[in-house]
């Protein structure tokens, strides 16, 4: 079954899920052991998380880089 049009669902839930736990660890270390609040903070930390999930998702899809092998043989 090709089921093209579910590939960015999917990858954009795991982003989603990659980001919750960047953010999660991002502000356990400012709340609990640097004792920040406030709502710079949430705003940074927001933006941290999104970096930091952004960094490490892959460059390109596990499909692209299995076609691109293909083509080389």
């Amino acid at each position: 079954m090709d089921l093209r049009w579910f590939e960015p669902i999917v990858r954009g839930l795991a982003c989603f899920c990659l980001w919750g736990g960047c953010f999660i660890i991002v502000t356990a270390i400012a709340v609990q052991i640097l004792g920040l609040h406030g709502d710079v903070l949430a705003l940074a930390l927001v933006t941290v998380s999104a970096v930091a999930a952004w960094l490490l998702l892959p460059k390109q899809r596990a499909q692209d880089e299995d076609t691109d092998d293909r083509s080389e043989v």
